[in-house]
C-alpha cells in the first residue's frame, strides 16, 4: 500500500515537472502514468525480493530432519520468528501480510499450538486453500462445526481445482 502511494507521488511529480517544462497537462499524462507504473513495479520487486529472502531463510531452517519433538519445536519456532519479521512488509505491498499470516499459522498448526494458529489462519488469504483447510481442522478440534464448514468452503472457493 505504501508502494502504491509512493508510485502515485512519483507519477505526479513527473507529470508536474513535464508541465512546468512548458508542455500541457495532456502531454504530461502519459509520462506521469509510465512513471507511476514503473515505480510501482520497482518497489513491488524490492518487497518481493525481501520476502523471497525470508522464505529462503525459513526453508534453510526447516530443511534438516529433527531427531526429537523438542528439536522439531525449536526448528519451527525459529522459522516462525523469521516469518514474523516480514509482517512489517505487509504495509508496503498488498497481500504480503495475509500470505505471511497463512504461513505462520500453518507452522503453528504443525507445532500443535491451535490457540495461536487459528488467529493467523483466519487472517490468511482465501486463496490459500491449505491454510483454510487447517483453519477448518482447528475449528473442528474446537467443536465449532459452523465455522469449520465456512472455513473449508472458503478454501474450496479459493482453489477451484
Amino acid at each position: 500500500m505504501i508502494n502504491l502511494a509512493l508510485s502515485i507521488v512519483a507519477g505526479a511529480v513527473v507529470a508536474l515537472l513535464i508541465h512546468l517544462a512548458g508542455f500541457g497537462w495532456l502531454a504530461s499524462i502519459a509520462p506521469g502514468s509510465l512513471a507511476t507504473v514503473g515505480a510501482y513495479i520497482l518497489l513491488a520487486r524490492r518487497v518481493a525480493n525481501l520476502v523471497q529472502k525470508l522464505g529462503e531463510q525459513v526453508q534453510a531452517q526447516l530443511s534438516t530432519a529433527p531427531r526429537t519433538e523438542k528439536e522439531r519445536d525449536a526448528m519451527l519456532d525459529r522459522a516462525i520468528k523469521t516469518l514474523t519479521q516480514g509482517f512489517a512488509l505487509g504495509r508496503w505491498q498488498f497481500f504480503i501480510g495475509q500470505a505471511l499470516h497463512g504461513q505462520v499459522g500453518m507452522l503453528l498448526y504443525m507445532k500443535k499450538d491451535l490457540g495461536s494458529a487459528v488467529p493467523h489462519l483466519e487472517k490468511a488469504m482465501s486463496r490459500e486453500w491449505m491454510a483454510k483447510a487447517r483453519l477448518g481442522c482447528g475449528y473442528f478440534k474446537n467443536n465449532d462445526p459452523e465455522k469449520m464448514k465456512a472455513a473449508v468452503e472458503q478454501g474450496v472457493e479459493g482453489c477451484k481445482k
